[in-house]
């Protein structure tokens, strides 16, 4: 019988069982290739912070883009009713049909900017356009009367004036607001970015820490059974020759090596 194999019921002979070392080998595959798949569990998990952060950022980008459009509009319409404002101290100064002019062209484009709003904004900024512009036809209502011959009276003053005033100060109050808000969605935007930045930076040191990681336990593998040589202590230091003891240890090793496979 040839060493290493063995017989079975119909007679053929077995092949040659497997080695000790194949066998820790294939028991070790496993334990080996579970951290790999732990990280890139953790790697695909990680990979998908930046897709998340990298749509926040651009629904940001969107909501910064109308803010500072709605900002705009409403720039130009305050900086109209300052005009306007302007316009009658003018006429009040010095009383002409030239001037009244000048102040109606002025009042109509308040009005016709405050309807650009409407139009073309989001929508709580139409909504703030749609106030304003009660707030301007209320003005006009009480500066029309004072625009006759004659100097208006202080009742009519002191009603132009409250009706400029809530004018002006809810257009101040709305430019306060959507710089704060265009302010505020500038920095959320900053944060995304630098937040998927970092991702991607983490995403792609763990990538190559698991490559690594994963080549290393490739080129591993189980350690191979030590030969051994002969040496100094398998020849007799007397005669020269080899030991007889030493030869007969390991013709027994070599067979219960062979049993044993």
């Amino acid at each position: 019988m040839v060493p290493g194999t063995a017989p079975t019921g119909s007679g053929h002979v077995a092949g040659p069982a497997k080695s000790p070392a194949t066998t820790a080998a294939g028991a070790g595959t496993g334990p080996r290739l579970l951290p790999i798949l732990v990280g890139f569990v953790l790697l695909a998990a990680i990979g998908a912070y930046p897709l998340v952060t990298g749509v926040r950022a651009v629904g940001a980008v969107g909501q910064l883009q109308q803010t500072l459009s709605d900002n705009e509009l409403i720039g130009a319409s305050h900086t109209m009713i300052t005009q306007e404002n302007l316009e009658l101290q003018r006429y009040r100064a010095t009383p002409s049909a030239e001037a009244r002019q000048r102040f109606v062209q002025a009042a109509d484009a308040v009005t016709s900017a405050l309807f650009d709003v409407q139009n073309s904004a989001s929508p709580s900024a139409r909504a703030d356009a749609r106030r304003l512009a009660g707030e301007q036809s209320e003005f006009r209502r009480r500066v029309d009367p004072t625009l006759r011959a004659g100097p208006p009276t202080q009742t009519e003053t002191a009603e132009v004036l409250a009706a400029f005033q809530t004018l002006a100060q809810d257009m101040d109050g709305l430019r306060v607001r959507y710089g704060a808000t265009a302010k505020a969605q500038t920095e959320d935007l900053h944060s995304s970015a630098l937040a998927m930045l970092v991702a991607t930076l983490v995403s792609i040191v763990f990538g190559m820490v698991i490559g690594l990681t994963s080549l290393l336990i490739r080129r591993g593998g189980p350690p191979e059974p030590a030969v051994r040589e002969p040496g100094a202590e398998d020849v007799d230091p007397l005669t020269e020759l080899p030991d007889e003891a030493a030869l007969i240890g390991q013709l027994h090793s070599s067979l219960d090596e062979a049993h044993r496979s």
